[in-house]
């Protein structure tokens, strides 16, 4: 038997190997290899061993199979796709839904946060004692009526709730009527005595008015809608603690606007120099 050429022992050797790649953009092991399969057998090709057929005849057969070799297509080792895409982004995906608009208290008399103007400061502090005026707008569902509480949020003091405002009313002019338990407008509306220590029992709205010397007072404008049309038990003869108390209790929401006073702009028993 004739020895086999060092080049057929070489190729027949090498076939099995397999090229191991990783896919683009996967984190997949990618397998490139030679199918077995495809070496061409047939014909006069010799057989492996070399029994039959010269040495040219064996070279040639080595030199067809490995030309008719072919190489798989990629597999990823765990099963997945070896390209997958990189979006995380889904098309389909519904919008969030952001839920209603918030329940907005807008005043018409002062700018946001800055100084209440003269107009709306306690007659006692120079000022003309006009309650301010507000629109109000992205209303909650199932809103029956409003209360508006005006309060010193430095001393924690209230000073006036105009409450059982029908709810469709969205905005409130400058200067309800003072002197009497329902103002003229808005018409169903009920509003407090202010507290008694301020020394005046007149039914309506009570201006700021810092005692002297102190720091600056920090008001607020707190709207809140609520979900019956009248304020259970309230009277006349009701605080106007018990009453913004009673407002604060239980509302479907409730909107802020905010306004200063310094007493040096506002003095008790002199003039005033907010503007406005």
């Amino acid at each position: 038997m004739r020895a086999r050429p060092l080049f057929v022992t070489l190729l027949l050797a090498a076939a099995p190997i397999a090229a191991i790649g990783v896919a683009c953009g996967s984190s997949s092991t990618v397998t490139y290899g030679v199918d077995a399969g495809a070496v061409d057998s047939g014909g006069d090709a010799p057989s492996v061993d070399g029994a039959t057929g010269d040495g040219a005849a064996d070279g040639a057969s080595s030199d067809a199979a490995v030309a008719d070799a072919k190489v798989d297509a990629p597999v990823a080792f765990d099963g997945g796709t070896p390209f997958p895409d990189a979006s995380s982004v889904d098309p389909d995906a519904a919008a969030v839904d952001a839920g209603p608009p918030a329940f907005l208290l807008q005043p018409g008399s002062y700018v946001e946060g800055a100084k209440l103007p003269c107009a709306f400061v306690a007659s006692y502090c120079g000022g003309q004692n006009r309650s301010p005026a507000f629109t109000w707008n992205h209303v909650p569902a199932g809103t029956q009526s409003f209360a508006l509480v005006f309060h010193d949020e430095t001393v924690n003091t209230n000073h006036w709730v105009l409450y059982d405002i029908p709810a469709n009313v969205t905005s409130l002019a400058e200067a309800v009527q003072r002197g009497t338990r329902t103002p003229a407008a808005p018409a169903g509306a009920f509003q407090t005595q202010p507290p008694a220590s301020f020394g005046d029992p007149t039914f309506g709205y009570f201006g700021s008015c810092p005692v002297a010397g102190a720091v600056i007072h920090d008001y607020t404008f707190t709207l809140y809608a609520e979900p019956v049309v009248h304020l259970a038990g309230m009277t006349a003869a009701s605080t106007v603690d018990q009453v913004a108390q009673a407002a604060a209790a239980a509302p479907l929401d409730s909107a802020l606007s905010r306004t200063t006073v310094s007493p040096t702009d506002a003095v008790p028993g002199g003039a005033c120099s907010t503007g406005g």
